[in-house]
């Protein structure tokens, strides 16, 4: 039992030992890691600054076709999504939900 005690402690004393000489590595340490994050965020703000400038010139030249269901109230990014969302059930009873308003509108408005 005495000697399992003595390599318990002795354990203890190298742990300790080990702690008090640590030193924690530049890449972990968290100081270091928010400037790098603060480097990216500066970058990534003049990058994109920059391109929202180039973006607005080329808008004016291209128009951007958006395509949007008045149903539904959705914008979709390509003609085949559009397609196939005016396929779907909920799209048809939301366009026979406006049909029917606009019906009513129209005949109290005789």
């Amino acid at each position: 039992m005495k000697k399992i005690e003595e390599a318990r402690k002795e354990q203890i004393v190298v742990k300790k030992r080990l702690n008090e000489t640590y030193e924690e590595s530049e890449w972990s340490k968290f100081s270091t890691v928010e400037n790098e994050l603060e480097n990216i965020e500066k970058s990534l703000n003049e990058r994109f600054s920059k391109d929202d400038s180039d973006c607005s010139d080329s808008d004016e030249e291209k128009p951007v076709k958006t395509l949007y269901c008045v149903a539904c109230g959705k914008y979709f990014q390509s003609p085949k999504a559009f397609q196939n969302h005016e396929g779907s059930k909920k799209h048809k009873q939301n366009a026979a939900r406006l049909q029917t308003a606009a019906d009513d509108e129209e005949s109290e408005s005789e």
